[in-house]
Formats: structure tokens, C-alpha cells, sequence
């Protein structure tokens, strides 16, 4: 649960929240979670840190993969045409498999990890997992002991920013440097 207490709240004394005031709760076992930090964002900037933050809950060990898609499956992937394999040992839901190469893998113990509120943070900091920043790269964080707890994210690290329209006959693009 999120317990939101409302900016303008009047105290005892008379102050007002400055704020608005945002806290998990939980009451009992939480269930079992992957998830990115920030699942809207693709594009890291060339010259920012090239940080994303991990959350998770009641994992117990994970393994972060990234991956280089191949540019001529980079679509197919996008539409939810990743790898999938149900193999009753192996199940790899959203896998890039054979549509690009693996270029970083490690395996954490979650417990070494810091706790924030009811879960633990992995700081992932991909500058040194990428050779080279041509092309999109997914990055996969999965449960050794729970296939199908997982979180990817798709990512681009540029200096250019995008923003297009659509129009009802045409679509527009226009880019910025951002630098």
C-alpha cells in the first residue's frame, strides 16, 4: 500500500505541509518482485551516468543479463517477439536469444544488497558493461530460483533527443543534441 498524506495538510500548531507526503506500507508478506525503477525511459545520456535502479522484493538471487539486439531485430523484439522457450527446466519469457548477443552477465545475492523501505536496490551501472554505445541493448534482471520473476528493459545510450507527431496523413520527427 501508499499511504499519500496532501500538501497544505494543517498541523496541530498551525503549520501546513509544504509537500506532499508519500510512504509504502505493507502489512504481512509481500509478494515476490522484479521490477525497474523507471520503466518509461529508454535513452541514457552519452554523457550523464548510465545508472538504472532495480527493485526487489523477497528475491532471493538474481542475474542481471545485457544484450546487443541485432539492428534487423530490433522491431520484432519492441512488438513482444522475444525468445520463448517452455522447457520445464528452462523458461525464458521475453528472451533475446537469437536476436542479438550477450555482452555482460553476473549473478548477485540480493541479501548484500541495500534495502530500501521493504525491498532491496540494485544500482546497475552499465558504463563498463558496454563496449561500444551503437545500438539498443536489453538488460534482463531474473530470479535464479523463479523463471518467471523478471523484469527487461530496453535501452539506447545517445546524445540525441526524438520527439515525434502524428499527424492524420503524416508523421513528424524532429531532434535535438541534447549534449
Amino acid at each position: 500500500y501508499t499511504v499519500v498524506i496532501k500538501q497544505g495538510l494543517k498541523g496541530k500548531y498551525g503549520g501546513k505541509l509544504k509537500s506532499d507526503y508519500v510512504k509504502d506500507i505493507s502489512f504481512g508478506e509481500l509478494r515476490p518482485e522484479i521490477s525497474f525503477d523507471d520503466n518509461r525511459s529508454v535513452y541514457l545520456s552519452a554523457k550523464g551516468t548510465k545508472n538504472m535502479k532495480v527493485k526487489i522484493i523477497n528475491v532471493k538471487n538474481i542475474k542481471v543479463r545485457v544484450s546487443k539486439l541485432y539492428e534487423n531485430n530490433i522491431l520484432s523484439f519492441q512488438s513482444g517477439g522475444g525468445y520463448y522457450d517452455y522447457d520445464y527446466y528452462d523458461y525464458n519469457d521475453r528472451d533475446v536469444g537469437e536476436k542479438g548477443d550477450l555482452v555482460w552477465e553476473k549473478s548477485y545475492d540480493t541479501e548484500k544488497l541495500p534495502k530500501k523501505g521493504g525491498h532491496r536496490v540494485l544500482t546497475l551501472d552499465i558504463e563498463d558493461k558496454i563496449e561500444s554505445y551503437n545500438g539498443i541493448y536489453a538488460v534482463q534482471v531474473i530470479s535464479d530460483e523463479k523463471y518467471w520473476l523478471r523484469d527487461f528493459k530496453l535501452i539506447s545510450i545517445s546524445d540525441i533527443g526524438l520527439v515525434a507527431k502524428q499527424g492524420k496523413k503524416d508523421i513528424t520527427v524532429f531532434t535535438n543534441s541534447i549534449k
